[in-house]
């Protein structure tokens, strides 16, 4: 069961991805006093001296930087280049293990190239064969190390998934059509919510 977790300003911590937890986390962080319950699902964990419903929405009690680097993964690759071969333009907009786009070493492994954000492209599959070792077949873009606000105003164009409609005001950038609200899924037994504290 996932809780989406607010920063002090009532927008998501972050949006790489966004910033869920999962519902044993969100308890800790409430009982540490770091955030506050703003909603709550109609399930209660319950101990000896406590009965508390499940949180759904909860809010940092103090600001929460963003990062000033953006770790090199897959999927922020894919949002850099913003889901497309940078040799065709051939466009794929599925995050990482359903995605057919690979990753182009622009100067080749075997030249010395390493696995950067200066020296990876987006590429699929048909291109990167085709490249292969080559070094005369350019990106359309030149690879960059990106900000975390490039990638953030990019991932605002493409779908998000909820796990409930109260989430919707806080994730104020997305259309209605780019949402896809995934039900919450129940990741414990009636015992385990008795036996938890």
């Amino acid at each position: 069961m996932a809780t989406l977790i607010l920063n002090a300003d009532a927008t998501p911590v972050s949006v790489l991805p966004l910033s869920i937890s999962n519902w044993r986390d969100a308890v800790k962080m409430y009982f540490l006093e770091r955030a506050d319950i703003i909603s709550s699902y109609d399930i209660h964990v319950r101990s000896e001296n406590l009965t508390l419903a499940v949180p759904k929405i909860m809010l940092s009690r103090e600001y929460i930087q963003p990062p000033k680097a953006v770790k090199f993964t897959k999927d922020n690759l894919l949002l850099r280049d913003e889901f497309c071969c940078q040799y065709c333009d051939f466009k794929d907009v599925r995050f990482n293990k359903d995605n057919v786009l690979t990753m182009d070493h622009v100067k080749p492994r075997k030249d010395g190239g390493m696995t950067t954000w200066d020296n990876i492209a987006l590429c699929c599959r048909e291109c990167n064969a085709r490249k292969g070792h080559r070094t005369d077949m350019k990106p359309r873009k030149a690879p960059h190390r990106p900000s975390y606000y490039q990638l953030a105003a990019t991932r605002k164009n493409f779908p998000v998934q909820i796990a409930d409609p109260e989430w919707i005001p806080f994730i104020d950038w997305v259309e209605d059509d780019k949402i896809i609200l995934i039900p919450p899924q129940f990741d414990f037994d009636k015992t385990e919510c008795q036996m938890l504290f």
